[in-house]
């Protein structure tokens, strides 16, 4: 089995790198997550995968609502409609709210 925590998500960018995950997941025939419960690897849907990420010219990731929040209340202050210390103030309550929900 092996076992994935929140911190190694994604792909490498390397294909030997990649290729070497793969064999690894391969070889474990299972995996752990934090989050989830252990799963059985599905290896018919690896070839496929590197397919579509060999093709893959773009790394994209949604911002995150913390992101969001600062990105739009960053545009008040670079506009001059209100100072640095306000804006921070509202970016700091928005985030807790987000933060708490």
């Amino acid at each position: 089995m092996t076992d994935y925590s929140k911190e190694s998500y994604g792909f490498p960018i390397n294909k030997l790198a990649y290729d070497l995950q793969v064999k690894k997941l391969e070889d474990a025939g299972t995996l752990q997550s934090e989050l989830h419960a252990e799963v059985t690897v599905d290896t018919e849907i690896l070839d496929p995968l590197k397919e579509a990420l060999t093709g893959a010219v773009h790394w994209v990731r949604a911002p995150s609502k913390i992101e969001e929040t600062i990105r739009n209340e960053s545009k008040v202050y670079f506009s001059g409609q209100k100072t640095a210390e306000a804006v921070a103030k509202l970016v700091r309550s928005k985030i807790n709210l987000i933060l708490n929900e």
